[in-house]
This record gives C-alpha cells, sequence and structure tokens, in this order.
C-alpha cells in the first residue's frame, strides 16, 4: 500500500517513476500497462474503458482503487476522487452504484473553495470535470435552492453521462428537496389540460378523476367506497367542442390520438389489483409532509405554454400536474422554473432534470409486461402480430427488447392492415435488437422468414373490430395440436363486445388496468357511466385519479422509492423518475371475461 501511495503521488507531482509504475503493476491490472500508468496519475476511466481490460479480474481493479479510497480515510483527496470515478462503470449492483455516487458527492463537498480551484483536470476527464462542476453550482446556488434546482437541470444537459446525471446523490437530492418546503407544509397545484380544444375528451377526464381523487372518491381493492362526489366545476374553461375522428394508429400520448382526439380503441397499460389502498393524506412530499390543498387548472389550449407556466409561478404554485400532449411536456421540461413537474407523458428520448417526473399511459410498458407474463407462462418462441405502421413497430421493438433482456430468444414480428382475413400465417420478421435496429440504413427491407410450427405464442396489438378477424384465421391455419397460445393488449378490451364476441375469444389472455380488470367494480360502474362506457376515458380517469395521489407523493418519486397501487396501475419509479405500472391479466372462458386467477 505505501508503495501503491508513493508511486501515484510521484507520478502526480511529476517525478520520473514512469517505467517503474510500468513494471510494478503491469501484472496487477486489468489494463494495458500504459493505461494502467495514466489511471494512477490521474486520467479518468470513462465507461468504454471497462470493456478493454486484460488477463485480470474486475474485481482485482475494484479492489486497487477501493484501497486508494479507503486510504483518504474519508479527508478531501482528488486521488480518491479518481478511484470512485475509476470504479464507477465496473460496478454491477444497483445499491453499489449509488453507494458509490453518494461517498463521491459527500467527499467532494469537504473540498474548500480554495481546494476545489486547485483540482487540476486533465483535458480528457469529462467525468471528473463534470463533478466539479457540479460541486462549484452547489457551492454557489446552496443558499438560493430554487436557482441550485434549474442550475442542476442544465448541468444535467452539459452531462447526460455522468453517473450523477442518472442518478442524483441522496445527500443532494435532499438539498434540493427543500425548495419546496419553504411556503409552508401545504402544497399548490397548477394542472395544465387541454381542456378546449382537440383533445378536450382527453383533458377533461383526467380532470375529473383528479378532481373526484381530490374530492374523497379512493380506488381501493377488497371493500366498497362511497360514492364519487361530483367534479368541482372548472371556471374560465370554453366550451366543449365536436372532436373528429380519431386515426387509431396514431398516439401522442397513450390513447391513439390524431391532433390530440382520442379513439375508441386506445392502447391502455394497468398494474395488479393488490391490496387495499387508503385515501391520500399528509405524505412524504420533497422531503417533507406536504398534503395538496390547492389545485388551479389551466387550459393549455387557451394561451402559450411560456404564458402559463409564468402564470402558475407568478400565482404562487408548488408543482405543475401536466402538460398532456407530447410537445408541450418537452417544451415544459426544458423550460428554466423552479417548479415541480409531473408530466402527464413521456418523452421519446426522456429528458433527465431533478424536478421532472413523468407519467403516462404507456403502450410499450403494457408490451414490456407482456413479454414477461409470456415467458413467465413458459412460452420460448413468440409471434408479435400488429398494425403496419411506425406504432406498431415500437410495440414490437419493446416486446423483443424485454423478451431477450430475460434471456429469450429471437422474437418474429408481422403486420397487417385494416380488418385482416385469411392472408394471415405464422411467419414473421425477426425483431432486431434495438441498438443494430438503429444502425440499419433507411429503407432496409427484410423479408419474412418462415416458420413451420415454431411458434407457440402470438402477441396481438389489434382492436376489438379487428381481433374477431385474426384469431380465427391463425386458428385456421395451424392445428389444434400445434395451436399457439394468444395473448392481447388492452387494445382489444372495450365495453359492449357481447357474447358471441366472447365466446369467440376463448382461452385468449389479455391486460388491462386495475379499475377495468375488476379491482373496484363499484368504482368501474361509475366512471363508466360518466363517459358512457367508453373505455378509452374510464382509462384516463383512472389516470387522473392517480396523479392526485402522485402529486401528494411527489418526494418519494424523485427519490425511486414510491410504490402505490393505483387504479391505473401497480406503479413503481425507474430511470429518469419515470412511472413504470406492471399490469393484471384476464382470460376469456366460457364466453366471460374474468381476471386470470379466478378463471383457472
Amino acid at each position: 500500500m505505501i508503495t501503491l501511495e508513493l508511486s501515484f503521488q510521484k507520478t502526480i507531482t511529476g517525478y520520473s517513476m514512469f517505467s517503474l509504475t510500468l513494471s510494478r503493476y503491469r501484472r496487477q491490472l486489468l489494463c494495458t500497462a500504459l493505461f494502467s500508468t495514466l489511471v494512477l496519475s490521474g486520467c479518468t476511466l470513462e465507461n468504454r474503458h471497462a470493456g478493454t481490460a486484460g488477463k485480470g479480474q474486475p474485481e482485482t481493479q475494484v479492489q486497487q482503487y477501493q484501497k486508494i479510497i479507503d486510504a483518504a480515510a474519508g479527508k478531501p483527496s482528488v486521488d480518491a476522487i479518481r478511484a470512485y470515478i475509476a470504479q464507477e462503470p465496473l460496478l454491477t449492483d444497483p445499491d453499489a452504484h449509488q453507494q458509490n455516487i453518494d461517498e463521491t458527492w459527500l467527499m467532494l463537498t469537504r473540498f474548500t473553495p480554495e481546494e476545489r480551484n486547485n483540482i487540476q483536470v486533465n483535458a480528457d476527464e469529462s467525468v471528473l470535470q463534470g463533478w466539479v462542476d457540479l460541486l462549484i453550482l452547489y457551492q454557489n446556488n446552496q443558499q438560493d435552492l430554487k436557482a441550485l434546482s434549474a442550475a442542476l437541470g442544465d448541468w444535467q444537459i452539459r452531462y447526460p453521462d455522468n453517473p450523477a446525471a442518472k442518478s442524483l446523490p441522496q445527500d443532494l437530492i435532499q438539498a434540493l428537496s427543500s425548495t419546496y418546503g419553504q411556503t409552508g407544509k401545504n402544497a399548490r397545484v397548477a394542472l395544465f389540460l387541454p381542456l378546449s380544444g382537440q383533445a378536450k375528451l382527453m383533458g377533461d377526464a383526467i380532470r375529473q378523476g383528479f378532481t373526484d381523487a381530490q374530492n374523497g372518491a379512493v380506488y381501493s381493492t377488497g371493500y366498497r367506497v362511497a360514492d364519487v362526489p361530483a367534479a368541482q366545476p372548472v371556471s374560465a374553461v370554453p366550451a366543449q367542442t365536436t372532436l373528429s375522428p380519431a386515426d387509431p394508429d396514431k398516439d401522442i400520448t397513450t390513447p391513439d390520438v390524431t391532433n390530440g382526439a382520442p379513439s375508441n380503441d386506445s392502447t391502455a397499460d394497468g398494474a395488479t389489483a393488490a391490496s387495499p389502498v387508503s385515501a391520500p393524506q399528509a405524505l412524504p412530499y420533497s422531503g417533507e409532509s406536504r398534503t395538496v390543498t390547492d389545485v388551479k387548472i389551466y387550459d393549455t389550449d387557451s394561451k402559450p405554454l411560456a404564458t402559463l407556466l409564468a402564470q402558475a409561478q407568478a400565482d404562487g404554485m408548488d408543482l405543475i400536474v401536466g402538460p398532456l400532449l407530447k410537445g408541450d411536456v418537452a417544451t415544459l421540461a426544458t423550460a428554466n422554473t423552479p417548479l415541480n413537474i409531473l408530466a402527464l407523458n413521456e418523452l421519446d428520448t426522456p429528458i433527465a432534470r431533478p424536478n421532472v417526473c413523468y407519467f403516462s399511459l404507456s403502450p410499450e410498458d403494457e408490451a414490456r409486461n407482456a413479454a414477461q407474463f409470456i415467458r413467465q407462462d413458459n412460452k420460448t418462441a413468440p409471434l408479435v402480430l400488429t398494425p403496419d405502421n411506425s406504432f406498431g413497430r415500437r410495440i414490437a421493438q419493446s416486446f423483443a427488447d424485454e423478451w431477450q433482456k430475460n434471456g429469450g430468444g429471437v422474437v418474429l414480428h408481422q403486420t397487417f392492415s385494416g380488418n385482416p382475413g385469411s392472408s394471415l400465417s405464422l411467419t414473421g420478421v425477426p425483431v432486431q435488437p434495438a441498438s443494430s435496429a438503429a444502425a440499419q440504413p433507411e429503407g432496409t427491407v427484410v423479408q419474412p422468414q418462415p416458420v413451420s410450427g415454431g411458434v407457440d405464442s402470438v402477441y396481438i396489438i389489434a382492436t376489438s373490430d379487428q381481433l374477431i378477424y385474426i384469431k380465427p384465421a391463425l386458428e385456421f391455419a395451424t392445428s389444434a395440436r400445434g395451436r399457439p397460445a394468444f395473448y392481447a393488449s388492452s387494445r382489444s378490451n372495450k365495453a359492449g363486445t357481447g357474447k358471441d364476441f366472447q365466446f369467440e375469444m376463448e382461452g385468449l389472455k389479455l391486460t388491462d388496468i386495475p379499475l377495468i380488470a375488476g379491482g373496484n367494480p363499484q368504482l368501474l360502474s361509475q366512471a363508466a357511466g360518466k363517459f358512457g362506457n367508453d373505455y378509452t376515458r374510464v382509462r384516463l380517469y383512472a389516470m387522473g385519479m392517480d396523479a392526485w395521489r402522485l402529486a401528494n407523493q411527489f418526494g418519494d418519486m424523485q427519490r425511486h422509492t414510491l410504490r402505490m397501487n393505483g387504479a391505473s396501475g401497480d406503479i413503481t419509479v425507474t430511470d429518469n423518475c419515470t412511472v413504470y405500472r406492471h399490469l393484471p391479466w384476464l382470460v376469456f372462458k366460457q364466453g366471460n371475461l374474468a381476471p386470470l386467477g379466478a378463471a383457472n
């Protein structure tokens, strides 16, 4: 250890120990001798270097870096900071990653401003530079925590590959959380929804769910709830407009929409109905107990988003719930605002900011759920059948990525147009991993690969009107003995399909949100009555109910500690503070659609 420290120090101070260091560590480190010397002289190990290891074991490298860290004994040390940076890409356990980030930050905060200014950062040490800049903005803005929140957002954009940009240090999150405790323990929420344009019906359904939950409506399982109170009237909202028919293959948020208008057969997701859920109350909210006591509704179709944002800040709001449309979400996620944001949609390319979380009804999440479930159902050779458009390709890609991530093999993809007939068969194009698919030249065409009875499961993305053609056609194409198992998404589930349809779907399994899947029949009856049995709007209503509860638990979302059994799903939080929900399954059996467990 003494030899290691001396070698390290002498290299730093410019002594001519280059050849000695090469000799001493040639057999101890995984990297080449030259690379080892660069590490010991303070160069940063980037993620790409982790794959250049030699004959040693990664554990050996981690141990070497840990010795340097231990030698610092918690005192400010640039050598230790470099060791933290170097070992981070070698850690495989998520908890170890977070601990490494937390300890790196803790040591950084022990540097005085003078010590910080004396840190020499080499040209190729982008990770170290990011950490130093993070420390600078923290020390410059720690007395103005709202400014700190805005500065952090800019920093994450400049250093997207820094470990702290992906998962903030816990101590920094705690410091940031106090931003929202400056006005007392009551939170004020601005609800940003489209309430007068093409997406009015979507926005109104979410608003009703949100305000009903605010007024005491509770999604629960295992007991009956009181009647849902009527939503409070919304002032200054223009009258309803007539919506044009929607294209069911284009989506802005989870429901398939055109210009914000929902279709009758949208794709949504859900979650397992589990233990009873209590009514919203004083829950952790950005480091403090924060009860939402005041909600003000803003129509995002009435004024430019920047104007509404400025108005919400002037009105003293603490949290924005919304907006709904992807373009508005992207605008608000990049805005320089100290307000917390619970966006009601996801972005194709997530923008990670400490004050922004994302909540949507994601058909991609539903596909990932399906891949997990079908694997657990002991299937090994799936075919994904989707509409012939970009939406269908996204769903197939999400399914295949999840399938292969969990050890599955080839996933086939077949498309259809309109209401398919007898032309369907158990053939498809192998879905390439997302990384290799992105690298293919534009316009690349892959010919379908015929299979000979190898498909044992078919995941179908289709409306109920399309499914009535698809399932019999696929059954006709196979013998009863070699017939695959059929699975579908919530896109296939709508009210009023009738007994003939249900008998025709015998054995097919599908997903839907807990509220529709039978988690609370009384609340479902009340919600369906509000929207004329339109399940698309019922799903959005459930989303609104859960958005109310998430607004009361926003601090838990930021810390990734949230667990919630909601009306729209069994909710957890993943990377970039994005909601993920696990889905319950139902099955058609003897002319009925019932929860899978109850039907077996």
